[in-house]
């Protein structure tokens, strides 16, 4: 989830989307890597927080492919659907 979505509090819709589903994962990102986003993030339930500029292994670690072999096999593709 982007932090600075237009009209919405990403931060705000975060506790109220673990509120209600506590097991998906919600990972924030944005152009700023702060620690103070970071810090709301997390206390918001956040699992992640990650910048823009993050690597893919990082998005694919955070959202708990790793190394899975499908993250692997499709990582050229989404580096260049990401871009």
């Amino acid at each position: 989830m982007d932090i600075d979505l237009h009209g919405i509090d990403a931060f705000d819709a975060t506790s109220h989307i673990k509120a209600h589903v506590p097991e998906i994962k919600v990972i924030m990102v944005s152009v700023i890597n702060g620690e103070t986003y970071r810090k709301a993030a997390a206390k918001r339930g956040g699992d992640a927080f990650l910048p823009k500029s993050a690597e893919i292994s990082e998005l694919l670690s955070a959202i708990g492919w790793g190394d899975w072999p499908c993250a692997i096999a499709c990582k050229e593709e989404a580096v260049h659907e990401l871009r």
